[in-house]
C-alpha cells in the first residue's frame, strides 16, 4: 500500500474508491495528530532558555517581594470557589469526561476537596501525571478536510488543572497594571 513517506509519483495510479480514500484519510488524520503532538510535546520547552528570558526582565518591571508572596501562597477556599465561577460553561468536557457545570453546581463542595489536593502539589512542587495531561484534538476549520492548514489544534486538559490555571490568573491580573 500507499504510505505517506512515498512521493506522489509512488502512489498507485488505480481508481480511487471509498475503501482507499478513507484509509488516505486515516493516515493523514494519524500523521496530523503525530504532527500536532510532537509540536506541543511538554518537554519542548528548554529551561535554559526560560531562566534567561525571565533574567532579562529589567528590575523596574519586576514584582515586587509582596506581590511574588502573594502570587505564590497556597491557594484557599475562597481561591478556588472563585476560579471555579470563572470556569466557561458551554464547552466540551475535560479529558476524565468532566464539564465545567459539574464544579459550578457546587462550588464550595468542590473547593474544599481542592484545597488540599492543590497543597499537596505544592508542597510536592509538581501536579500529577493525571492532572497535567492533555490532549490534542484536531478541530476541522473549513474546506477539504485532506489540506491540513484547514484543521487547528486544541488541547483538552483536566478541569482540576484549569481551575488551579483559573486561581492564578485571578491572582495575576490585578497586578499586571503594576509591570
Amino acid at each position: 500500500g500507499w504510505s505517506p513517506m512515498q512521493t506522489s509519483d509512488d502512489r498507485p495510479t488505480s481508481p480511487v474508491t471509498d475503501t482507499d480514500y478513507t484509509a488516505d484519510m486515516k493516515l493523514m488524520l494519524e500523521n496530523s495528530r503525530r504532527f500536532y503532538a510532537a509540536l506541543y510535546w511538554k518537554r519542548r520547552i528548554h529551561i535554559g532558555c526560560q531562566d534567561m528570558l525571565v533574567a532579562a526582565i529589567p528590575p523596574s518591571a519586576r514584582f515586587g517581594a509582596a506581590n511574588v508572596a502573594m502570587l505564590g501562597a497556597a491557594m484557599t477556599h475562597a481561591d478556588i470557589v472563585a476560579a471555579i465561577k470563572d470556569q466557561n460553561t458551554g464547552r466540551s468536557c475535560d479529558p476524565h469526561g468532566i464539564v465545567s457545570e459539574v464544579y459550578r453546581s457546587c462550588p464550595d463542595a468542590w473547593a474544599r476537596l481542592m484545597v488540599m489536593v492543590f497543597a499537596a502539589c505544592f508542597r510536592l512542587g509538581h501536579v500529577s501525571e493525571l492532572m497535567s495531561t492533555g490532549y490534542i484534538v484536531l478541530i476541522h476549520k473549513k474546506s477539504d478536510i485532506r489540506d491540513l492548514a484547514n484543521w487547528r489544534p486544541i488541547t483538552k486538559v483536566p478541569r482540576s488543572l484549569s481551575i488551579m490555571e483559573s486561581v492564578l490568573k485571578l491572582r495575576l491580573f490585578p497586578l499586571m497594571g503594576l509591570v
